[in-house]
């Protein structure tokens, strides 16, 4: 008797659990289109299309092999946004928002990306991103002068380590 009722216990929770799952889903699949990322994957392609063509620009490639350079960046591109298309992508993140968020949560993210703020918040955040590249690279110009330094302290602390060594060895 007790058996039966567990059973009966067990089989009332899965389906509740699972409208919880769904309802879960519902609100992340909702997140998903408040938040355009398909937009956002478009916008982050062309940036990374345009970073391609300058750095290209300025590779100085050889005017007879600039169309098979080319022809290739198409190529690449091409594998890229089939790679990153978001329809494929889309029920991946839909399942990691719900797996990782609670429905509480889900539900208030929902409500600050429907909210003017949250929309402009979207709106600008490509904008927020460039900037924040610029300012990085900015503050990471003298990085290799800095790696080279470190590079060089260290090639001198190890050249006087073995010299120590050598002097300390018997017989020399």
């Amino acid at each position: 008797m007790i058996a039966l009722r567990m059973l009966v216990l067990i089989a009332l929770c899965i389906p509740a659990g699972m409208a919880a799952d769904q309802d879960k889903r519902a609100l992340a699949e909702e997140l998903m289109a408040v938040m355009h990322p398909e937009k956002m994957m478009d916008q982050v392609m062309n940036q990374l299309s345009g970073t391609v063509r300058q750095q290209l620009q300025t590779m100085n490639v050889p005017e007879d092999t600039k169309p098979l350079v080319d022809q290739m960046m198409q190529d690449e591109m091409t594998y890229l946004r089939d790679k990153l298309d978001w329809t494929k992508l889309k029920p991946q993140f839909v399942d990691m928002y719900a797996d990782v968020f609670t429905e509480g949560e889900l539900r208030e993210i929902v409500a600050f990306y429907k909210s003017p703020g949250g929309q402009a918040f979207l709106d600008k955040t490509p904008v927020l991103t460039q900037r924040s590249i610029t300012m990085m690279q900015a503050l990471m110009t003298d990085l290799p002068a800095h790696l080279e330094e470190m590079n060089a302290r260290l090639r001198k602390q190890i050249e006087e380590k073995r010299e120590q060594e050598k002097s300390k060895t018997p017989g020399q």
